[in-house]
């Protein structure tokens, strides 16, 4: 009977078990589509908040439902491949939601982002 033999090795390597969000992270980044949504986006009513393009950016990868975005704060390699240092957590997610949903506003400018994404050239250089 042939076996196949396996070893295990420690490495100083960091491996993620979400490398595939490496594409849209990088898409986001080309197209500037959270810069693009905070420059729109009304005067948030304080500045210690997350800006605006973070949580659209957060939302885009974290797509299913915000619980997702506990596996991004756990994935430290992913954080530092798309340079996404500090998320917002589900609840600020949640909050966020609430009031754009209030504003017409912000409503209007998150279509328009969304129906202009793929009209509008990547940046060059950006990631």
């Amino acid at each position: 009977m042939n076996i196949l033999r396996h070893s295990v090795a420690k490495s100083r390597h960091s491996f993620t078990s979400r490398a595939v969000l490496m594409v849209p992270a990088t898409l986001l980044g080309r197209l500037g589509l959270g810069e693009t949504v905070h420059e729109l986006m009304p005067a948030p009513g304080s500045s210690r908040g997350y800006r605006h393009g973070i949580i659209f950016e957060t939302f885009m990868l974290t797509a299913k439902c915000l619980e997702d975005v506990r596996h991004l704060h756990e994935e430290q390699t992913l954080a530092g491949l798309t340079g996404f240092r500090s998320l917002p957590c589900a609840a600020t997610l949640g909050g966020w939601l609430q009031r754009v949903g209030r504003s017409q506003q912000s409503r209007d400018v998150l279509q328009e982002v969304a129906a202009g994404c793929w009209r509008r050239p990547c940046r060059a250089g950006t990631a």
